[in-house]
């Protein structure tokens, strides 16, 4: 139902979505939960995460779910603020803001142990989408020194190099 356009809208603006947020909460033993929590990202469109302000759901997957429903959550939070509407959202207060950014960082500390190119990718648009916040009033050297210096240094040298090249 959720992938035809037309129920998904109409599930969409009666709010059945929110009885998946349950299921988004990382809890002991998420093996038994983990489809179905990526089943529940993947159907939740970005534009109803916002209105539902299920955020920090997606932050606290990102944080504490295993390694498939980590990228699916950095792949919401990453078309969210590839919104203007996501961004303002994300950036309305200094600690949603920051919380955003930290638990960015912490993926970049799990990817620096365990290499993936695609939720480095993820993670790298995020943090380019929320420098966008500081196009106009200049940098901050707050949020600079939020950025992992993982991202600087030759950490990711070989799997950025594959970036470039696509």
């Amino acid at each position: 139902m959720a992938k035809n356009p037309e129920t998904r809208k109409e599930l969409i603006e009666a709010k059945i979505p929110c009885y998946f947020y349950p299921f988004l909460k990382p809890s002991g033993d998420d093996k038994p939960l983990e489809y179905l929590r990526l089943t529940s990202l993947g159907v939740l469109a970005p534009s109803f995460f916002l209105e539902t302000e299920v955020v920090p759901s997606c932050l606290e997957c990102i944080d504490l779910c295993n390694e498939l429903s980590r990228k699916v959550a950095t792949l919401m939070v990453m078309k969210i603020l590839m919104q203007e509407k996501g961004m303002s959202y994300c950036s309305a207060t200094p600690e949603r803001f920051y919380s955003i950014v930290q638990v960015l960082y912490r993926v970049v500390q799990k990817v620096t142990e365990k290499p993936c190119l695609l939720h480095l990718m993820y993670v790298i648009q995020c943090f380019l989408s929320l420098s966008e916040v500081f196009k106009f009033i200049g940098p901050s050297e707050a949020f600079i020194r939020q950025v992992p210096p993982q991202l600087f240094d030759n950490t990711f040298k070989d799997i950025l190099r594959v970036i470039c090249s696509s």
